[in-house]
C-alpha cells in the first residue's frame, strides 16, 4: 500500500477510535477510508487542517439549515456531497452505495435497501 494512502487511512481510523460510539462519524469515516484508494484523494484527506470531525461538522451545518422542529432528514447524496466538498474529492456513487448498504446492516445484498433513501439526524445528538 502506498505510504500516502496508508497515512490518510491511519489518520481517519485514529479519529474514529477517539469517539467509537459515534455512528455518524463511523459511517462518514468508512466512506472517507474507502475513498482513499488513490494518491490524490489520500493526500487531500491527509492534508493538515482537514479532519473527519470537521467533515461531520459541515454535515451537521447542512442538517441544521434543513431542520424543521429540530429534526433534519438528509439524503445520502446531501451527506456525501458535503463530505466530498469538504475534502475536495470527486463523487463516487459506487462507494456511496457500498457504505450505505453497510450502514443499513446488509451483509451481502448488492441492492440498496429502501431505508438508505434518507438519513435522519436529530440535532440534539450534536448539542
Amino acid at each position: 500500500m502506498d505510504m500516502g494512502i496508508e497515512k490518510a487511512i491511519e489518520k481517519i481510523n485514529a479519529e474514529m477510535q477517539k469517539d467509537p460510539d459515534n455512528t455518524y462519524l463511523e459511517i462518514i469515516g468508512h466512506y472517507v477510508i474507502d475513498r482513499c484508494a488513490d494518491d490524490v484523494t489520500a493526500a487531500r484527506v491527509a492534508a493538515d487542517g482537514k479532519s473527519l470531525n470537521q467533515a461531520l461538522a459541515q454535515v451537521t451545518e447542512v442538517a441544521r439549515k434543513a431542520a424543521h422542529k429540530n429534526v433534519a432528514v438528509l439524503t445520502p447524496d446531501a451527506v456525501f456531497n458535503t463530505v466530498d466538498t469538504y475534502f475536495e474529492i470527486t463523487r463516487n456513487d459506487e462507494i456511496r452505495e457500498k457504505v450505505m448498504v453497510a450502514a443499513c446492516g446488509a451483509v451481502s445484498t448488492p441492492v440498496k435497501p429502501p431505508v438508505a433513501d434518507k438519513v435522519m439526524l436529530d440535532l440534539e445528538d450534536f448539542l
